[in-house]
């Protein structure tokens, strides 16, 4: 059975974390807990990068507790120099253009060069849903109000090989005070795709 990761999230300080309360969440249209939602970051992430051929796409959530996408990084062939791949980093909630750094390891480039890319118009986002929703239904019921931090589609003898992380909170479990901070315990639960595509909890 899988020991699972503890890790904290330390709010600034109580009248901080008050006043945020007081402005309320604004909703994202980002939130992947939502039916249908990965859809629009797919048309999103189109739109900031264009439909590139994709090595890897890693989705990061805005915070530790939110299934709420937010930054974006792609490992593309597009426009790369000979012997390296190109990577696109950039924020769904922030306008301006992408960051490209060159991947000019030549261990990197191999491996990745193992799998042919695919259009990210072609890649079935919606995939990712439904192996949220496999995952949630593996962890123990006394952990609750699961979170995508991070999603990772990757690529394997060329079939999908995604990988993802879901942070939840153990029902009963309260926030406490250290000093004017306000502390939140999240567990850390790592999934992955077999060669099957079944999801399995990493047992590392």
């Amino acid at each position: 059975m899988k020991r699972e990761k503890t890790r904290t999230k330390i709010f600034l300080s109580i009248g901080v974390l008050i006043a945020l309360a007081a402005c309320g969440n604004k909703e994202s249209i980002y939130d992947l807990d939502k039916p249908g939602e990965i859809a629009e970051v797919k048309k999103e992430i189109i739109a900031a990068a264009g439909d590139v051929l994709a090595y890897e796409i890693r989705l990061t959530s805005q915070t530790e507790l939110e299934t709420s996408m937010d930054a974006i990084s792609i490992v593309t062939s597009d426009e790369a120099q000979e012997e390296t791949l190109n990577r696109i980093d950039f924020q769904l909630t922030q306008e301006g253009e992408p960051n490209i750094s060159i991947i000019d390891s030549e261990f990197s480039v191999r491996v990745h060069k193992k799998n042919e890319p695919k259009k990210i118009s072609d890649i079935d986002f919606n995939l990712i849903e439904k192996n949220i929703e496999t995952a949630k239904s593996l962890i123990s019921s006394e952990y609750v109000d699961h979170s995508l931090y991070e999603y990772q589609i990757e690529f394997e003898d060329n079939k999908r090989a995604d990988t993802f992380i879901l942070n939840c909170l153990l029902e009963g479990e309260n926030d406490h005070i250290e000093g004017r901070d306000v502390v939140t315990n999240y567990y850390e639960f790592e999934f992955e795709m077999d060669e099957n595509g079944a999801v399995i909890m990493s047992m590392d």
